[in-house]
């Protein structure tokens, strides 16, 4: 096992930490990470009523929307990117990890996942002194 690649649940789980707003998968154009407090403040003093929809209607990476969850709000994120889209899907859309439950729940998928051998492939590793690599077999 390559050091730091063990994946722990609760470091991960980012919708409940400060990484899940603030942290951009993608970096993009945009600077609304910027904005968010300003954002927050404004959301503060509307009044909202249970199961208030949040509309983001250029969307992006999400982060606006993200913050938009974590506060309660029902989301519905809009972007005429692509790639957009698989993003929200797993931020926003997601409230709860996969059920995996042909390899017998989410624990045993991650437990079988952290028991595999380390092996260059199709996954990239960035960071950790690591060179990126892509799409090497």
């Amino acid at each position: 096992m390559i050091a730091g690649t063990t994946y722990v649940t609760k470091r991960r789980a980012a919708v409940r930490t400060k990484h899940f707003v603030f942290n951009q998968l993608i970096p993009y154009i945009g600077n609304k990470p910027k904005l968010l407090d300003l954002i927050g403040q404004a959301l503060a003093h509307t009044e909202r009523a249970p199961g208030a929809v949040f509309f983001d209607a250029f969307a992006g990476t999400g982060v606006v929307s993200r913050m938009a969850k974590t506060l309660g709000y029902r989301v519905i994120a809009n972007d005429w990117q692509p790639y957009a889209k698989a993003i929200n899907n797993c931020y926003i859309a997601a409230n709860a990890p996969p059920a995996f439950a042909r390899l017998g729940g989410y624990n045993n998928a991650i437990a079988a996942l952290n028991a595999l051998s380390p092996r260059i492939a199709w996954i990239s590793f960035w960071g950790a002194g690591h060179e990126p690599t892509f799409l090497r077999f």
